[in-house]
């Protein structure tokens, strides 16, 4: 994923100084003055020095900052495995394309068959094929 309401990583052309009862960002430039800066923003312990420096990392070697659905809240509530849909989240493909899921009000179910909530992806999207 690369951004949700309230947690986003990636590129700032400007330094961001957001803070709120649950936003929190920390910034690092990307060299001289002008090549923008590389941004984490969520909640405290979402801004580590550990998450800056792998979105820092990305930028500077040409790639897209990305977090994963466990650390962006998007797993099932009872086994832990990522949702079918990260909802409410903006998600990047293998591909590099980017795609947005709306909240929907319908759990979209959990990714692993082995899982009570588990429903195919197919169900809700049938010209997606899951893997084998």
């Amino acid at each position: 994923m690369i951004g949700q309401q309230t947690r986003w990583v990636g590129y700032s052309s400007l330094k961001s100084n957001e803070r709120g009862p649950k936003v929190f960002s920390r910034t690092v430039p990307l060299g001289e003055k002008g090549d923008g800066y590389a941004l984490v923003r969520g909640e405290e312990s979402f801004c580590t020095e550990e998450a800056v420096q792998r979105v820092y990392d990305a930028l500077k070697s040409g790639l897209r900052p990305w977090f994963c659905q466990r650390c962006g809240r998007r797993v099932c509530y009872l086994c832990g495995a990522p949702i079918n849909m990260p909802a409410g989240s903006t998600h990047m493909q293998d591909d590099g394309r980017t795609g947005h899921c709306p909240m929907l009000g319908v759990g979209l179910g959990c990714s692993n068959p082995d899982c009570s909530l588990y429903h195919p992806v197919e169900r809700y999207f049938p010209h997606k094929k899951r893997e084998e």
